[in-house]
């Protein structure tokens, strides 16, 4: 688990902190504002120092390889890693998809009509279809509503699209199956 960045905090001499967008076991995502490009960014957090398992660490280098490469609408775009030799602390930053998920719509009593799952199902299978086609094939392995963000354009208003987020515990095909191997 990362402590918390205070509001303010820079990132590399470019990114400024705003707030915490939402905790897991390892890592902290933060909402900050790229000074540079004028931008909100979205920027996950890792430290060294307070992992009780290296295992997560070994996730979080997966996740930052595995975004490294993807170029699809439908997932939030890598833009950069940082890591300072000073600091025990790892920074992947990606586009921010500004919006809410599909799990806090549903907790609102939201009841989409057939007309929109439907348009969410068939952007998740443009999404899986995608990740199936990579050389190699990418799995995610945590599609769940929490990561299923409705986007909202620039003007604050809901975008016909959404964004399948946390890659965290993605992998790539063959790792995959050796995984599923080596439990059986």
């Amino acid at each position: 688990m990362v402590e918390f960045l205070s509001k303010g905090t820079t990132i590399n001499g470019r990114y400024e902190v705003q707030r915490v967008l939402g905790q897991g076991a390892f890592a902290t995502t933060y909402l900050a504002n790229d000074c540079k490009n004028n931008k909100e960014v979205a920027i996950k957090a890792i430290s060294m120092t307070k992992l009780n398992d290296w295992k997560a660490f070994e996730l979080f280098e997966r996740e930052v390889a595995v975004l490294k490469g993807f170029k699809h609408s439908n997932i939030p775009q890598f833009l950069d890693y940082v890591h300072s030799d000073n600091e025990d602390s790892h920074y992947l930053v990606q586009e921010y998809a500004q919006g809410q998920s599909l799990k806090e719509k549903l907790s609102s009593d939201w009841t989409p009509s057939n007309e929109q799952i439907t348009k969410i199902g068939k952007q998740l299978l443009k999404v899986l279809v995608y990740l199936g086609n990579l050389n190699p094939p990418v799995v995610h392995r945590d599609i769940k509503p929490a990561n299923i963000m409705f986007a909202l354009n620039m003007d604050g208003k809901a975008a016909d699209c959404i964004k399948l987020g946390d890659f965290g515990l993605a992998a790539y095909a063959e790792e995959d199956d050796e995984q599923k191997e080596q439990e059986e």
